[in-house]
């Protein structure tokens, strides 16, 4: 007796154990590190300008044209991204990936960014966070350790609020395990509630979800707790799960009908019609955000679960597989109700400095160059201007110059006029003198 009971504890602790550390196979992983930095580059210009000068002796204008160079530093935002995909068991190790940076780049930072639904934990060695700026850094992944609780979720319960009689249950459960779990199954009990019949799903991939059904027979009104207990069979054995839930009883009391009104076709394909133009909405306002620059990309992987959801309903459908095609729209409507929750809480992606600068390069040259256009128009005109008031001020000077000589000329016309004028009453004067008068000629004596 006693070797059977130390056998037995023996045999609990090693299933606890197991369920601490579920990873004698090992899963498939992926990565990625992103890199951050910034390129520099040295531009070089060159600008032409004229110099003039003026000759102060001649009034003349001498102009050279002259080459200016200058060089500036431009800093682009840079960034690679490496991938690693891989399997691990408990732990893994990885280097950092070479990413072949051009010398003209400084790397900032190393970014690690994962699916969260993976079970591991990622970080680097060195600063024990998804961030780092050691490019010899190491990236260490272990595996999350899950207890009992975490192997089977319950996601999701529908309805709640039953009527008195049968009732169909909705109970969506997420794999937590990191294998393949299998004949995931339900079962309600409690007060004035007990299970009739179950549809299990045979199933579930790691970090998957998927819908139980189960029938219950509701006998007494009221609010009443009831205990949900799933089981699932994992690699190292069977696994329970229990919940407890309230379900609130209401007095109306379905009537039976010849078929099950959850699987009625027309209800069916009004919930599969209604589903589309949900869709079709959500799909138009992703869209609009997305331009926007909203950060959707979770939505989208949603909408397209949606999308195959419906694919598989309406196969199902055409093939009278009524069941199927009820889980399918289950499935559906909880991805819609996805999308609705991602595009309410959409957020405009933060950019750092560098992202923005490199959204922007295109804006900022060209209001560079047209402020530069700018200057150089004002500094052309400035000498254009500097160039018209020196020949002004020169032609100026050329007419002063011009004027002062022709009044010149014509004061030494004049003086020359003067000049000969005197001569001439000179003349006529001496020419009266030196002719005598009749008169005095008769009073001259006679000769002897």
């Amino acid at each position: 007796m006693r070797t059977h009971q130390i056998n037995r504890i023996i045999a609990q602790i090693l299933a606890l154990a197991l369920l601490a550390l579920p990873f004698a196979t090992a899963l498939s992983i992926t990565l990625t590190i992103t890199a951050r930095g910034a390129q520099e580059s040295v531009i070089s210009e060159e600008s032409i300008f004229e110099n003039c000068t003026v000759n102060p002796d001649t009034s003349s204008e001498f102009c050279v044209n002259q080459t200016v160079r200058s060089e500036q530093l431009e800093q682009k935002p840079w960034s690679s991204k490496k991938q690693i995909s891989g399997e691990c068991g408990v732990s893994c190790k990885y280097r950092m990936p070479n990413f072949n940076a051009p010398e003209e780049v400084t790397v900032d930072d190393y970014t690690l960014s994962f699916d969260s639904a993976q079970p591991y934990d990622f970080r680097f060695s060195e600063t024990n966070s998804t961030v780092t700026d050691d490019p010899d850094d190491t990236i260490l992944v272990v595996a999350q350790k899950q207890s009992t609780d975490k192997v089977i979720m319950i996601e999701r319960i529908v309805p709640k609020n039953l009527s008195l009689g049968l009732q169909q249950v909705n109970i969506l459960v997420k794999n937590g395990f990191v294998t393949e779990i299998s004949s995931v199954s339900a079962e309600i009990t409690g007060q004035g509630v007990r299970t009739v019949s179950v549809i299990p799903v045979p199933s579930i991939a790691p970090a998957e979800k998927d819908y139980i059904f189960v029938t219950v027979n509701a006998t007494e009104s009221g609010t009443h707790d009831a205990i949900i207990k799933l089981s699932a069979a994992t690699p190292e054995g069977k696994v329970f799960v229990s919940k407890i839930e309230q379900f609130s009883v209401e007095f109306m009391k379905v009537e039976p009908s010849s078929g099950d009104p959850q699987l009625n076709a027309s209800s069916l394909s009004a919930q599969l019609s209604q589903s589309r133009e949900q869709l079709k909405d959500y799909d138009a306002e992703y869209l609009d955000k997305r331009a926007k620059g909203f950060m959707v990309s979770e939505v989208y992987d949603a909408i397209k679960g949606v999308k195959e959801n419906l694919e598989n309903a309406q196969i199902a459908f055409s093939e009278d597989r009524l069941a199927d095609v009820q889980k399918y729209l289950l499935r559906a409507q909880l991805g819609l109700e996805e999308v609705k929750s991602g595009l309410q809480n959409a957020r405009t992606e933060q950019k750092s400095w560098s992202e923005s600068l490199k959204d922007n390069a295109l804006l900022i040259t060209t209001v560079i160059a047209a402020f530069a256009a700018v200057i150089g128009l004002i500094d052309r005109q400035r000498r254009r201007i500097r160039r018209l008031r020196r020949k002004l001020a020169a032609r100026r000077e050329m007419e002063e110059k011009e004027k002062l000589a022709r009044e010149e000329e014509m004061n030494v016309k004049k003086s020359s006029r003067k000049r000969k004028g005197g001569k001439k009453k000179k003349k006529r004067a001496d020419a009266e003198i030196s002719i005598p008068s009749s008169d005095e000629g008769s009073e001259l004596p006679d000769s002897p």
